[in-house]
């Protein structure tokens, strides 16, 4: 009964490029295994997200310190 629990999530992340004007954008992961996901593979997925997703050009330049 345990093993049908459901282990993939979908993760909103709040991608923030700038406080002061407020240029915020939310980019959607889904299928993140939660048993087997890092912290690290999660920054990576986020970043090469970010690189490869055209909506996201203006916060490519940013460095977000991750």
């Amino acid at each position: 009964m345990i093993n049908d629990i459901p282990t993939d999530a979908t993760i909103t992340i709040r991608i923030i490029k700038n406080f002061e004007y407020r240029t915020v954008k939310n980019l959607v992961l889904r299928n993140i295994k939660l048993e087997t996901t890092t912290i690290g593979d999660l920054k990576k997925l986020v970043i090469e997200k970010i690189n490869a997703t055209p909506t996201f050009k203006p916060f490519r330049n940013v460095d977000y310190g991750i």
